[in-house]
């Protein structure tokens, strides 16, 4: 009798962890061939716009209040301690650009995004040429297009909510927190946040839900969740590397 070889686990794992990283490498070079970019569907494009865009502002308006708010409670406390909290604006400013609205608000909108497309992509029936014109590069296109209005959103509230609710938390005045805000913000920290928002994070989002919503084994569940854990984990590792590329000596 045939003895079968022992199931090697550690393979398996490696292979889960690894296998949707050539996936994606493979997808975005089929992105990039000429027959998929002039036969792409715009009607997927036209119809993902309102679920990214319009429908996402909830999440994106509040998400960013919320956001605002914690940091600027926690920022004016610590400071106060130290008699400088009409300093406030400039270190909330810095943290809300660099590091917080990237990290926890457009996270969550890319989360939102790769969870539905995970679904759709699971749904897909054509071959794989079809797949990239009719699915992924529409979804990926539509993305980035919402990803400018809503970044732009996301920061206007934001710093809306850290200035009005200064006042009450310590800061002497609204122009006080703006004066200390305005001379903080560098070009490099404006560039470092929408490049985060409109480029490196949707990409991460779209390509996590439709390499796993195609490829993924599994039930529909337990892919959609592989699609989300890679996606964080993805996403706070390159903006991790974008942040020291950008800020290291």
């Amino acid at each position: 009798m045939q003895r079968l070889a022992p199931h090697n686990r550690k393979n398996d794992l490696l292979l889960a962890w690894f296998a949707p990283l050539g996936q994606a490498a493979k997808l975005a070079l089929e992105m990039l061939y000429p027959g998929n970019l002039l036969s792409i569907q715009f009607r997927q494009y036209r119809s993902s716009l309102g679920w990214m865009g319009i429908k996402s502002l909830p999440l994106v308006g509040l998400s960013a209040m919320f956001v605002s708010l914690a940091l600027s409670i926690q920022t004016i406390i610590e400071l106060k301690n130290f008699s400088a909290q009409d300093m406030a604006g400039m270190v909330i400013s810095i943290g809300l650009l660099r590091e917080l609205g990237p990290l926890t608000v457009s996270v969550s909108w890319c989360a939102r995004v790769a969870a539905r497309l995970c679904g759709e992509a699971r749904d897909f029936k054509g071959s794989s040429s079809d797949f990239v014109s009719e699915f992924a590069l529409p979804k990926y296109l539509a993305a980035l297009s919402m990803a400018v209005p809503l970044g732009a959103y996301g920061l206007v509230i934001g710093f809306l909510t850290s200035a009005i609710f200064a006042p009450y938390l310590g800061v002497s005045s609204i122009h006080d927190y703006l004066s200390a805000a305005k001379p903080a913000i560098r070009d490099k920290d404006l560039f470092c946040y929408f490049f985060k928002l409109i480029v490196l994070n949707p990409t991460i989002g779209v390509f996590a839900g439709c390499v796993f919503g195609r490829y993924g084994r599994g039930g529909r569940a337990e892919v959609c969740s592989n699609a989300i854990t890679a996606m964080f984990i993805a996403a706070m590792f390159f903006n991790l590397v974008f942040t020291y590329a950008m800020y290291m000596p």
